[in-house]
């Protein structure tokens, strides 16, 4: 079986490919529902893909509104939790940037994975942390 790290590194590389190609219905297969998403606007339960679709298209949007030319999101930290060791938490530095320029500074976010049927899919993220309140990462 492959490290955490990895899986989780995986998925976000998945996921954020899937948003930046405009992919939505292939984000939706990558994700269990309900889908817990926190942003500095508030918690938002997805409780079905076709409410994934809408939130990943409009999030796409934000981001070329911001003027975006690339996405990364690269994982930090992850661990196998779980009784049953199926689930994996992990945090995640996250970039927007116009060439090699950040539109907004880098943050770190979390994100929960859990197996299923032999798939790991994400089930959660939080993207309001800042490394101020979880210095798992403080490089730049």
């Amino acid at each position: 079986m492959k490290d955490a790290l990895t899986i989780y590194q995986y998925h976000l590389d998945s996921v954020s490919q899937l948003i930046w190609d405009r992919d939505f219905e292939g984000v939706t297969a990558l994700m269990t529902y309900p889908h817990e998403l926190a942003t500095a606007r508030g918690v938002t339960v997805v409780d079905r893909p076709e409410t994934m679709v809408d939130w990943a298209r409009e999030f796409r949007a934000h981001l070329d509104q911001l003027g975006a030319t690339s996405y990364h999101r690269v994982a930090v930290a992850a661990a196998i939790s779980g009784e049953d060791e199926s689930e994996i938490s992990g945090f995640h530095r996250v970039y927007v940037l116009s060439g090699a320029t950040h539109l907004i500074d880098p943050y770190i976010s979390e994100a929960t994975l859990k197996l299923c049927d032999g798939v790991w899919l994400g089930s959660g993220v939080r993207a309001v942390l800042r490394s101020t309140r979880y210095p798992v990462d403080d490089e730049a």
